[in-house]
């Protein structure tokens, strides 16, 4: 008996919300996957921030719960960053940054319960 193929992963993926940002949406395959995370990283001072706040801002003023979690830079610096660049803060989770020896997925309920 023949079976038709398996799907392809590209014909499963759900359709990503779109960032505003062409680069990144590109990188991407399109936009940001429902219940996903997105893990950037690069030189110092070549924009990775100013670019992925400028996509979280427009995550967030989509209505899609949105967190910006910095390894690096403190969550007073990133409300600087925000203001800055005139990004809109309100429905934008900006949780602190987990405690020193706490992984990713330990500090995931934490942040899903705010």
């Amino acid at each position: 008996t023949l079976r038709p193929p398996a799907p392809s992963v590209r014909d499963v993926r759900p359709r990503g919300a779109q960032s505003g940002r062409v680069e990144v949406d590109r990188v991407l395959g399109g936009g940001s996957v429902p219940d996903s995370a997105i893990l950037v990283g690069g030189d110092p001072g070549i924009g990775k921030s100013t670019l992925l706040l400028q996509a979280a801002a427009k995550f967030a003023s989509n209505g899609l719960r949105t967190f910006y979690i910095s390894g690096d830079e403190a969550s007073a610096q990133v409300r600087c960053a925000l203001h800055g660049l005139a990004l809109p803060m309100r429905r934008f989770n900006l949780p602190p940054s987990p405690p020193f020896g706490i992984s990713f997925p330990r500090y995931l309920p934490t942040l899903l319960s705010r």
